[in-house]
């Protein structure tokens, strides 16, 4: 018989919780103020067909697309600011166009009140959730709890040239992420190889290879590097947050070789 799951620790439930509802309460509100408009407004049938349909579509597959694929990557959930403009600016032109295709009975001036509102207040919605739950967990990548969950936190490059862009730490692995124009596979490295992991400083441009891809390399200038040894060699990469990426995946190797 399977083992269920490990739970996960209460702050990355909380968290997700916030995720949740950024990404779905947006949506419930547009589709319960535009079917009030639409029982009130009674427009036509065209209308309704061209314009909600599509719209709730839209907002639907934008929220499963967003949850489902950022759900265990926290530095996602603080870029919302695009989605929160879609679900604010959907809402705001559905509203208007209901509007003016229906036999309304509320004036201009009280219309535009609520119309503001409740945009303002789906884009809040959208925002402040969503960035609250990432500041939870990326804020202190040491705390147990972010340590022992499902999460994946990923580490951007500082050097923007090359064909490295970022190196994402997983539960069990190390994923080096090339830039989407390379085309090649994701280079990961078992989090149980790792031998030693340190922040170090280089003082010259070099170009250090991927241990184990032959011909694979990542662009380093001077600055703090994070240095992994692994088997085949040093995996090196240059970022700002060289130190706490370095105590992070320290501490997710340690519970790896603990378990």
């Amino acid at each position: 018989m399977a083992e269920p799951p490990p739970l996960e620790p209460l702050l990355v439930v909380q968290a997700r919780k916030l995720f949740t509802i950024s990404v779905l309460t947006p949506m419930i509100t547009y589709l319960a103020v535009v079917a009030a408009l639409l029982f009130y407004g009674r427009p036509s049938a065209a209308h309704f067909c061209v314009l909600v349909v599509p719209g709730a579509i839209f907002l639907t597959l934008v929220a499963w697309t967003g949850y489902w694929e950022c759900e265990n990557r926290p530095d996602a959930w603080d870029g919302s600011l695009f989605l929160a403009s879609v679900d604010a600016g959907l809402l705001l032109s559905s509203m208007w166009a209901i509007r003016a295709d229906s036999r309304f009975q509320l004036g201009v001036p009280a219309f535009s009140v609520a119309a503001a509102v409740l945009t303002v207040g789906t884009f809040l919605v959208s925002l402040v959730p969503a960035r609250r739950a990432a500041r939870m967990v990326l804020d202190d990548l040491s705390l147990p709890d972010v340590v022992n969950s499902s999460l994946v936190i990923t580490f951007r490059s500082r050097v923007g040239v090359g064909g490295v862009h970022d190196l994402t730490v997983t539960p069990d692995s190390l994923v080096v992420g090339w830039r989407k124009a390379n085309g090649r596979p994701e280079p990961t490295y078992p989090l149980a190889d790792v031998s030693a992991v340190a922040p170090r400083w280089v003082d010259r441009n070099r170009a250090c290879p991927l241990p184990g891809v032959e011909g694979g390399s990542v662009p380093v200038t001077p600055g703090e590097v994070a240095v992994v040894d692994l088997p085949g060699g040093e995996l090196v990469f240059p970022t700002e947050d060289a130190e706490r990426m370095a105590r992070f995946i320290a501490e997710r190797w340690a519970v790896v070789l603990a378990g």
